[in-house]
């Protein structure tokens, strides 16, 4: 009877152990009313002149921001305190010739990228972040994306979608 009882046993910690993992995953929370979880996707480069007229920085020259909803759920719970409200977008992000992890979140009412960078070879270990405002315009082709610091104690540098089309001459 007590190998019977001890037998249930195994299983029932197993299932409360990967239940207690699930819930410590981060999840998304999709807003397709949110402009910038809903337009950032693509690649966005520097408009120097509109950058240099507001003051920004010019760099990095260039983002290229990929979706990958499940990249929310690989995201370790050591960063809890950081995320601390909703994820509305994650995947990877390209800044010039690296590739990171990213997800869309929001601080003081901001939204706000936060990129992790790798160290010790935990792909997680550093998480940067910068606000971020987008502009939607009337066709997608042309939409602003403003980047920001981790404080708003800056001006932001402004984006313009790169045209991956091929170009068709004429």
């Amino acid at each position: 009877m007590k190998k019977q009882l001890l037998l249930l046993a195994v299983p029932a910690v197993l299932l409360s152990a990967s239940a207690a993992l699930v819930q410590g995953a981060f999840e998304l929370k999709p807003d397709k009313d949110n402009v910038v979880a809903s337009r950032i996707e693509g690649v966005w480069v520097l408009h120097e002149d509109e950058t240099h007229h507001i003051g920004g920085e010019k760099r990095p020259q260039g983002f290229a921001f990929v979706r990958d909803d499940k990249a929310a759920g690989r995201i370790p719970a050591k960063h809890k305190e950081l995320l601390a409200h909703d994820l509305y977008l994650a995947g990877e992000v390209q800044i010039e010739r690296d590739t990171f992890p990213f997800v869309l979140t929001t601080a003081h009412g901001n939204p706000r990228v936060v990129v992790f960078r790798p160290a010790a070879g935990d792909a997680y270990a550093t998480p940067q972040a910068f606000n971020v405002m987008l502009c939607p315009a009337m066709e997608k082709s042309k939409d602003k994306l403003f980047v920001g610091g981790d404080k708003n104690d800056r001006p932001f540098s402004v984006y313009v979608r790169k045209d991956l089309a091929p170009d068709k001459g004429g």
